[in-house]
């Protein structure tokens, strides 16, 4: 499978006396989890965006993370008539990367069209469950990397898993209805250090 995030969490709570439901909730983290996965699609929405507009000079997703330009040959090819125009006819393809007919695009930001498997203490997913688009995936690799786990992604991580460890099963529905600022903070799940081992599976394919 190519283009797949895994990771696993360890959370430190530092004040010994720790309630026994917040135990509970650090030994099986799946509400979680589940919750991440919509927002990792909504922020890869967010990734292909910046794509826009992007194919002469590329464009830089994530901290560290660059999504090279079109090479000169590639570009001919997708936009034989000449520079894409800013309303693009039947048959003619929009100036973004990454994006020709919109189906990658589509697959990875849709949370039902991506590999999930997850467990208590573990989650892997990302990469598309069409093995066309997958592999498509896996050809951008080296240029364009489509699936990973970047700043704003591990900041989600985060933002959800000490609310699930503050609020509960219940978190999402709570921050809806009352909004964070409402709701009372535990100091004890506030104090925790949070550490990734996570695992991007990379593709021997290139462009």
């Amino acid at each position: 499978m190519s283009g797949a995030v895994g990771f696993s969490v360890s959370v430190e709570i530092k004040n010994p006396g720790i309630l026994a439901e917040i135990q509970e909730r650090l030994a099986d983290l799946r509400p979680a989890f589940e919750a991440i996965i919509p927002e990792w699609v909504s922020i890869n929405e967010q990734k292909f965006g910046m794509g826009r507009g992007a194919e002469i000079g590329g464009v830089e997703v994530d901290d560290g993370v660059y999504w090279q330009p079109l090479t000169e040959r590639y570009r001919l090819q997708k936009h034989p008539n000449g520079p894409p125009k800013r309303k693009t006819k039947a048959g003619e393809y929009p100036d973004w990367l990454m994006v020709r007919t919109g189906a990658l695009m589509t697959a990875l930001t849709d949370p039902d069209t991506i590999f999930q498997a997850v467990t208590a203490q573990d989650a892997v997913f990302g990469s598309p469950l069409d093995p066309d688009l997958a592999a498509i995936v896996g050809y951008q690799w080296v240029r364009r990397q489509a699936v990973f786990l970047g700043t704003a992604d591990k900041n989600m991580v985060r933002r959800i898993i000490g609310d699930y460890l503050n609020m509960g099963p219940d978190f999402e529905s709570i921050r809806m209805s009352k909004g964070l600022a409402a709701v009372a903070q535990k100091a004890e799940a506030e104090q925790m250090d949070m550490d990734f081992t996570n695992t991007t599976q990379d593709s021997s394919w290139g462009e």
